[in-house]
Parts: C-alpha cells; sequence; structure tokens
C-alpha cells in the first residue's frame, strides 16, 4: 500500500471519529442542558424541554464551551397560575450549564391572552383595578372617588422597562361610556393625577437573575416580555430567588 493510500485512510477514520463524536454529543448536550432547565426551574421529568444549539459541538465540547443555544419551555410555571411560552437564547454557554456562564443570555416569556388580567393586574400597579389587551393596546379601568361617588375612569397605558426591573407606567385618560361625567369633567374634578406616569417596581415578583428589557402586545393579543438573563442563572440556585422593593 503506497504512503498516500495510508494516509487517506487515516483521514478517513479520522473523519469518521470526529463525526460519530459530533453525533453522540449532539444527542448529550442537550440532554444536560434540559436536565439542568428542570432541575432549576422545578419541573417534572414529563415537561417539555426542547434545546437546539448551533456550530461544531465536538470543537466546542474541547473549548468547553456551546455556541448558540436555543432552549423553548412550553407552558413553564411561573406563579399566580401564570404558565407563558418560554424562550431561552445564549450566545455561548458551558458544556455542563449547572456549573458554569451562560454569556449573552436573554429569555423571552409569551403570555396568552387569556393570562392578560393577572400578568398586566401585576405590572400595571395598585392604582388601575382591571387590565385587558382590546385592539394592540393596553387598557387599565378603575375609580375615582367625587364626593363619595366612585367615577368609572379608563385608560390606556405604555409599559417601559425602567432601571432595577422597575417598569414605567404611562397612561393615557380615555372616555368611559360607563361614567357619568366626560373625560374633561373628571379631569377638572381632580383626575389628572392618575395621568401622571408612575413606577411600579417588579424585583419582588422576579428572579434576581432576570432583568426585563420590553414588553409589548402580540398580534394575537397576547404579551411578549423580554428579559436578560444572569450568567449564573442556571448554575446558582440565588438567582432563581425573588428580588425585594425595600
Amino acid at each position: 500500500m503506497s504512503a498516500m493510500k495510508k494516509i487517506a485512510i487515516w483521514v478517513l477514520v479520522a473523519i469518521l471519529i470526529v463525526g460519530a463524536g459530533e453525533v453522540a454529543l449532539r444527542i448529550i448536550i442537550p440532554k444536560q442542558i434540559a436536565e439542568a432547565m428542570r432541575s432549576q426551574f422545578h419541573l417534572d421529568a414529563a415537561h417539555s424541554v426542547e434545546v437546539s444549539t448551533k456550530g461544531i459541538a465536538l470543537v466546542s465540547a474541547v473549548q468547553g464551551r456551546i455556541p448558540d443555544t436555543r432552549i423553548h419551555v412550553p407552558e413553564l410555571p411561573v406563579g399566580e397560575g401564570i404558565v407563558p411560552d418560554v424562550v431561552l437564547h445564549a450566545h455561548s454557554a458551558p458544556f455542563d450549564p449547572s456549573k458554569g456562564e451562560i454569556e449573552q443570555g436573554s429569555m423571552q416569556l409569551t403570555f396568552p391572552a387569556d393570562e392578560m388580567g393577572t400578568i398586566l393586574g401585576l405590572m400595571a400597579g395598585d392604582a388601575w383595578q382591571s387590565a385587558t389587551i382590546e385592539n394592540g393596546e393596553i387598557l387599565v379601568g378603575s375609580s375615582f372617588d367625587v364626593g363619595g361617588m366612585q367615577i368609572p375612569i379608563s385608560a390606556a397605558i405604555a409599559i417601559t422597562p425602567g432601571d432595577a426591573n422597575e417598569l414605567q407606567i404611562s397612561p393615557e385618560l380615555r372616555e368611559n361610556p360607563d361614567s357619568p361625567v366626560s373625560l374633561d369633567e373628571l379631569l377638572a374634578m381632580g383626575g389628572a393625577e392618575l395621568a401622571q406616569p408612575s413606577t411600579v417596581c417588579m424585583r419582588d415578583s422576579l428572579p434576581q437573575g432576570f432583568t426585563i428589557t420590553g414588553v409589548e402586545v402580540t398580534a394575537d393579543g397576547g404579551l411578549l416580555v423580554t428579559v436578560d438573563l444572569a450568567p449564573t442563572i442556571l448554575s446558582d440556585p440565588a438567582e432563581m430567588r425573588a428580588g425585594t422593593c425595600d
């Protein structure tokens, strides 16, 4: 056998070994990530956790990192009976995510329309007693005391993430068909204070490893909340504990 043929055979063997290792890692890595997710979020073994990765897994594993990882968890329980559809993405993650840091981690939580009352109630703050989404707008309702009479009020609000998981609530008062007074009359009675921007602290409702970066209405009347994740969100249990609003 010539030297060139021997070299060709060894190259072929090397390619097969690398290919087999690649296939094995693409089976092992998603399972490890799924197990870490179920452990950190206290999910049972039957709960669906879909994991996909991009890039050459074998080379990445040698480097101890997994590139471009996407994790999809449908109906993730987050408290208050709320179960959003959740997608996590990391630009890079450790081979064992339960023992390292992720890079550029983010999360998208999509809340269905039938859960809007609860999640918007948390976000809008105590000033508003009801919240719905209609025609792409977040609408809230409350009442205003005028001489012992409760006047119903309505507003459309914009929710903007601020610093340290505090949401900026910007209301725009609207005419309420059930109100015995017009919007102008309500404003003249002191209702203008309800149109002032306010801040709602969400730290005590979120894990410390979450930072809200966006809140928007979806095309089907749900709500999409985007979150940046702390690097140790999958490895440090403290990152999953709620913060405080003191």
